[in-house]
């Protein structure tokens, strides 16, 4: 997916243009591949609340507070499975697989108050089957190959500058500006935005403190 948005970028803008990569949750890790595999593209990583892949996976054990962690991430394990058991699942009632998804990672200032619009034009991509096979499919790949390369390379020290913005539900749960901070090897800031009532979309939870940080960090970036 960076070789991809590389290739639209080369298209759009030009083959010497340089660009911050912002991105939440999936978006996110494609933004810290962008900074590892394209160090010289790329003038500063932002990713949003979430923890490496590699640290995820391995606290998801019976050590770690009786699988606490795998119960929390289930979705990882089970859109992972090979087709088509999750597609056929997950086809058979679409509308609520996803409203309870998007309303289960919701902090409960926004939970049930979302805009009924956004919500609608997220669940009903997925009436085409070929979205929830795509989605599937960058898990798959999140849980095999993706692992495989960030074990080699290793993607997480990330030479450009990277702003981390992550949810007081994540660090309830972890040391966030530690885990990334130890694994950053350029200039490193880490804020927690929106409170204990924000969930885990701070683009729409907490759009105006997650845009004011992204847009401060990005104007005092080198140029």
């Amino acid at each position: 997916m960076a070789a991809d948005i590389i290739a639209l970028v080369d298209l759009v803008v030009g083959p010497t243009a340089r660009f911050v990569a912002v991105g939440h949750d999936r978006g996110a890790r494609v933004a810290v591949r962008l900074g590892h595999d394209f160090a010289h593209r790329v003038r500063g990583v932002c990713v949003q609340d979430i923890l490496p892949a590699m640290f995820q996976f391995s606290r998801m054990s019976l050590e770690e507070g009786r699988h606490r962690m795998t119960f929390r991430s289930y979705h990882w394990f089970f859109l992972a499975l090979p087709s088509p058991l999750p597609e056929t699942m997950i086809g058979a009632s679409i509308r609520f697989y996803m409203t309870y998804t998007i309303d289960s990672w919701t902090g409960t200032r926004m939970k049930g108050k979302l805009n009924p619009a956004a919500v609608a034009s997220w669940v009903n991509q997925y009436d085409d089957p070929a979205v929830i096979s795509g989605s599937l499919e960058d898990y798959r790949a999140g849980a095999t190959i993706d692992l495989e390369h960030d074990d080699q390379d290793d993607v997480a020290a990330v030479s450009t500058p990277v702003l981390i913005l992550y949810s007081h539900h994540l660090a309830k749960w972890f040391d966030v500006e530690g885990i990334w901070k130890e694994l950053s090897s350029g200039d490193y800031k880490a804020v927690q935005v929106g409170d204990e009532a924000t969930g885990h979309f701070l683009p729409v939870e907490a759009a105006e403190e997650s845009t004011r940080e992204v847009v401060d960090w990005m104007q005092a970036l080198p140029s």
